[in-house]
């Protein structure tokens, strides 16, 4: 085991690399959250490879607290992530971006009515962190909530099926009386697998109909993903068993986030994730040899497909070269990623043809 700490500042964006594999496991031993609030608290996550980051995420708030601190965290440079919030009622607000180079990051505090949906152009890690217990007004016994932080996992991440454990209740400490904790879950759905008559607790043991889900938007303003919070009836005092939490059918897909508070103690955890290297440059061949556009039509799409496993969301870069074709002149690129959507196996990069009127011969240029 080797560690290292910083004799000050934040070491968040510290490239780590080894030639052969290891665990990273990184954090604070008592961070204010923010700095002016009381109090500190062990941060504690292992950070999965680069190669596992992904690229769309779904922000739920922390239920009872008057918000949530998130911190985004890039692997590339060029980095842009899109940040679109919704309250309960679907209604817009907030839509916001974050530009990001290689080990940039960002933290941002929202407030508990907000559901938010994250896109990114360049695989990012998001986390959730819990905030000091001051941040609220009032301080009562269901906000009274110290740091804690967990991983959030990219929609490319997600599995369908998981088991729980629950931190037993104890006597912690100073206090006289024992540290109940009631856990909470937050539920996470991607809009395509969405169904709630899908959704299993405890073997179909636990009723689902009044579980509220809300609907999250996308910069696009088109239904993303659903969420929703869920207090599982357990008896913070007993000794708890696994809770069970999946969907039925191998093509959906379901994220799960667990946690709890009592009296300044607390934890949480991702209840799960897939490990797939999503977020590797991936070699795709070109399906059309010769892919054309016109003034006309304003773009050229080159399809590409992928082989092997689908399962998960995975973008490539591309570039383009000069030919006959001048760039800024003839044509230019928006965007030099395309994505494959979970479970895709085609999609196509766009290149933009600039109209200028002119009649001219065909011209060529050079696509990778």
């Amino acid at each position: 085991v080797f560690t290292f700490a910083a004799d000050s500042g934040d070491l968040t964006g510290t490239r780590v690399t080894a030639n052969k594999p290891i665990t990273f496991l990184t954090g604070h031993e008592c961070a204010f959250v923010p700095t002016e609030n009381t109090a500190c608290d062990i941060l504690l996550e292992q950070i999965p490879p680069t190669e596992t980051w992904g690229f769309q995420f779904v922000l739920t708030p922390l239920t009872t607290r008057e918000g949530s601190g998130f911190k985004f965290l890039a692997s590339q440079d060029g980095t842009s992530v899109k940040i679109s919030c919704n309250d309960v009622d679907g209604d817009n607000v907030i839509s916001e971006s974050l530009s990001l180079n290689a080990g940039g990051s960002d933290f941002k505090i929202y407030p508990k009515t907000y559901w938010c949906f994250i896109e990114s152009n360049r695989p990012i890690l998001v986390v959730t962190i819990s905030l000091g217990y001051t941040f609220d007004e009032p301080i009562t016994e269901s906000n009274l909530a110290d740091p804690f932080m967990f991983m959030i996992p990219p929609l490319g991440q997600l599995s369908n099926d998981y088991t729980l454990v629950f931190s037993q209740s104890d006597a912690i400490g100073s206090f006289d009386d024992a540290v109940n904790f009631v856990p909470q879950i937050n539920f996470i759905v991607p809009a395509a697998d969405f169904d709630r008559g899908k959704l299993i607790l405890n073997n179909g043991a636990v009723n689902t109909s009044s579980i509220n889900f809300i609907a999250i938007h996308d910069s696009s303003g088109e239904v993303a993903a659903y969420g929703a919070t869920f207090v599982p009836d357990v008896d913070p005092t007993a000794p708890t068993s696994p809770f069970s939490a999946r969907f039925s059918g191998r093509a959906t897909t379901l994220g799960v986030l667990v946690y709890a508070w009592y009296r300044e103690n607390t934890y949480g955890y991702p209840g799960g994730m897939r490990l797939d290297s999503i977020a590797v440059p991936i070699y795709c061949p070109i399906s059309e040899p010769q892919p054309v556009g016109s003034e006309t039509s304003g773009e050229i799409l080159v399809p590409i497909s992928r082989t092997g496993v689908a399962e998960g969301e995975a973008c490539v870069q591309f570039e383009v070269g000069n030919g006959t074709a001048i760039v800024n002149g003839d044509y230019r690129v928006e965007d030099d990623m395309c994505c494959f959507e979970v479970g895709e196996r085609t999609t196509q990069c766009r290149i933009v043809v600039i109209t200028d009127g002119d009649a001219e011969e065909n011209e060529t240029l050079h696509f990778k």
